[in-house]
């Protein structure tokens, strides 16, 4: 039924294994106070007079913009920003596996590792924490353009002051399918 599947991919493929991995994720919870300033445009239309080909006056309207400075301050709290500790899946393909049931969380246990590869992270504490405020930014960055308003938004500036940061070092399960065609 996938439209780019090979034809004969089904009947060829020889599945080859599937393998269980627990992949380590940092969970990381923050406060943000944000402050911003931005130029906030409105449209308005004039209506202009000019010649059209045989000389005769037409009128038709033109868009303006009027800008005008605007600030603000938006407040959020960001729990369970994902951030990927292994360096063998990039972040991007690890956003498409979420979201991850949070809720069915256990405490570690020895035995869940039975059956399963487990990797230790790669990317620190340090790396994730920086890796979640970018995610948090661009969240935020929406957030605090909608507040602006206006029918335009140009030179948007936000300053971000994060507090109150926690975070949880998860395993979290994926499963790998491995098989071969031609």
């Amino acid at each position: 039924g996938l439209w780019f599947r090979p034809n004969g991919l089904k009947e060829m493929a020889a599945l080859g294994s599937v393998q269980g991995i627990y992949l380590p994720v940092w969970s990381i919870d923050a406060k943000t106070d944000t402050g911003w300033t931005a130029e906030k445009g409105t449209h308005y239309y004039e209506t202009v007079k000019e010649k059209d080909d045989n000389g005769n006056t037409v009128e038709r309207k033109e868009q303006k913009t009027k800008w005008t400075s605007a600030s603000g301050r938006h407040s959020q709290q960001f729990d369970d920003v994902m951030i990927n500790g292994s360096t063998g899946i990039e972040q991007e393909l690890f956003q498409t596996l979420q979201p991850f049931p949070l809720d069915k969380l256990t405490p570690y246990s020895p035995k869940f590792l039975q059956g399963f590869v487990a990797e230790r992270y790669q990317k620190g504490l340090d790396e994730g924490y920086e890796l979640a405020k970018k995610i948090m930014e661009e969240i935020i960055e929406e957030k605090c353009e909608e507040k602006v308003g206006g029918d335009e938004v140009r030179n948007l500036e936000i300053k971000v002051r994060y507090y109150d940061g926690r975070f949880k070092l998860l395993l979290l399960p994926i499963w790998v399918a491995a098989y071969q065609y031609n």
